[in-house]
């Protein structure tokens, strides 16, 4: 479950980042604020469970990409695909029951932001019949290459708070 919240902090922070840059537009604006509350109410909920034992929240930087719409919008389809290949992938180590439902729950609402996001950019919600999933060592490799997670967060111009509403 800790895999599953780092995945989650890193959603959280991407999306509660770009709401408070404010610069995107039109309808994809309302998205941060939408999915951000989402990912925010799963790191409550995993960190809930996993009380104590729960990693602590790195910091980010995310390299300019939530201050712009089209680089907002293909990193959100990274990351939206990228959390639907982790949790599919790591579901089969899950020994407990009341773990493997909360992540399956989790799995299925990750699935319908990659299609949303997908479909804000104009790619094929569904490109395929079956979704790969992918190990953990291959997601924290992809997580590692955005350097994204950083030792100390670069601040970004804050223009109000989201809203927490999970």
């Amino acid at each position: 479950m800790n895999y599953a919240l780092s995945l989650e902090y890193l959603q959280a922070a991407f999306y509660t980042e770009t709401e408070r840059v404010g610069g995107l537009s039109g309808a994809i604006a309302r998205v941060p604020r939408q999915v951000g509350a989402v990912e925010r109410a799963h790191v409550a909920a995993i960190q809930k469970v996993l009380g104590h034992g729960a990693v602590k929240k790195p910091a980010f930087n995310f390299r300019g990409v939530t201050e712009q719409q089209a680089p907002f919008l293909r990193t959100a389809v990274a990351f939206e695909d990228l959390a639907v290949a982790a949790y599919k992938g790591a579901a089969a180590g899950i020994r407990s029951p009341g773990f493997l439902a909360a992540a399956l729950s989790i799995h299925s609402v990750e699935a319908r932001h990659a299609a949303w996001m997908r479909y804000l950019i104009g790619i094929r919600p569904a490109a395929s019949p079956f979704d790969e999933p992918k190990p953990q060592g291959e997601v924290r490799n992809i997580v590692a290459s955005t350097h994204f997670i950083v030792s100390k967060p670069r601040m970004t111009a804050r223009r109000k708070a989201p809203r927490y509403t999970g």
